[in-house]
């Protein structure tokens, strides 16, 4: 290990883009590399911005998008060595939602894996967003361009564009985030189940497997279906779901009580049991293998993501359900 990091501590961008180690952990990231890389990260500080330009380069030369010809790769040479130098944002992880009594499992989770897209247009015409992704067993913050805030759950992704955000503050996300919105022009989120647009506020949106969810924190948030035939104006306390084009009647919440994930914590009360492991899965990055029928229970408790033992004991035993952990794999049976 030694060694390795060492070797690594002379690498330029090119020694760092064509290493077999460096490419896996970009395009295919494991605990071992993630690890790795992680550590070697918070230990080499100077060489941020160098694995952040690698890391772009990978990503840029194996897009099964568009194919790259050998005059592009070298604009792209060119234009990711210009950019060295030039200060990096680094995203910061939220540590109360991965510290557990051991170091080894926050290194594994603590990476942050960044999804950029680029498709090379030489004409110059519209710019290409943004995504940043949130893999499953990791949170993510992120800074947008006028300063708002967004976390962002387990397993979900948001897309800007930076290069138009001073005129159309627009995201578009899938999956569950928190978002901050700095005073400004109309900001909206956009995803397949509706739209949420504020001036300045904090929010909640939850939008998964044809369920959209918005509770409203601070300021007022208008929250359309995708055809804007309907909508609801929520304020602080309030908030609206949208299933099938349809928008329901606002309902009043107790804001300590609500997007609890932020800190690591999962409340329900009467939720399909279904919807519960599918979050232990994305919190945990495993996979529940479920051999009794669940379909008409409901459940009603919380499980924390520091903890995969604990947060199985807290689902499964008032549900009467067993369950067997197997590496990535946990088996729920009947007791």
């Amino acid at each position: 290990m030694a060694e390795e990091i060492n070797k690594y501590r002379d690498y330029g961008l090119e020694d760092f883009a064509q290493d077999e180690f460096f490419c896996k952990w970009v395009k295919n990231p494991s605990v071992e590399t993630r690890s790795f890389w992680e550590i070697f990260i918070q230990n080499n500080e100077d060489k941020k911005a160098l694995i952040s330009e690698a890391r772009k380069l990978v990503l840029l030369t194996t897009t099964k998008e568009k194919e790259i010809s050998d005059v592009q790769i070298n604009k792209i040479w060119k234009g990711i060595e210009a950019g060295i130098g030039r200060e990096t944002k680094v995203v910061e992880m939220d540590s109360r939602s991965f510290i557990s009594r051991n170091w080894y499992k926050f290194a594994a989770a603590a990476v942050i894996l960044i999804g950029i897209f680029f498709v090379i247009n030489q004409n110059e015409e519209a710019p290409v967003p943004l995504l940043v992704i949130a893999e499953t067993g990791q949170q993510l913050n992120w800074d947008l361009p006028d300063g708002s805030k967004v976390k962002l759950n387990a397993g979900s992704e948001i897309s800007f564009t930076e290069e138009t955000w001073n005129k159309n503050r627009m995201v578009k996300l899938k999956g569950e985030g928190f978002f901050e919105v700095e005073k400004g022009a109309r900001f909206s989120v956009i995803t397949d189940l509706g739209t949420v647009e504020v001036l300045g506020t904090s929010f909640n949106v939850f939008a998964r497997e044809g369920k959209m969810e918005v509770d409203c924190f601070t300021g007022k948030v208008k929250v359309s279906t995708p055809d804007q035939a309907s909508s609801k104006l929520l304020t602080p306390g309030l908030g609206v779901k949208i299933a099938k084009q349809q928008i329901s009647e606002t309902y009043k919440f107790e804001q300590e009580e609500k997007a609890t994930w932020r800190v690591g914590e999962f409340n329900y009360d009467d939720r399909p049991l279904q919807e519960v492991f599918a979050e232990l899965e994305r919190q945990y990055n495993l996979k529940v293998d479920i051999k009794t029928e669940i379909k008409d229970k409901k459940y009603t408790g919380v499980f924390t993501n520091d903890d995969l033992e604990v947060a199985l004991e807290m689902i499964c035993f008032p549900m009467e359900l067993n369950y067997k952990v197997e590496g990535k794999q946990v088996e729920i049976t009947k007791e």
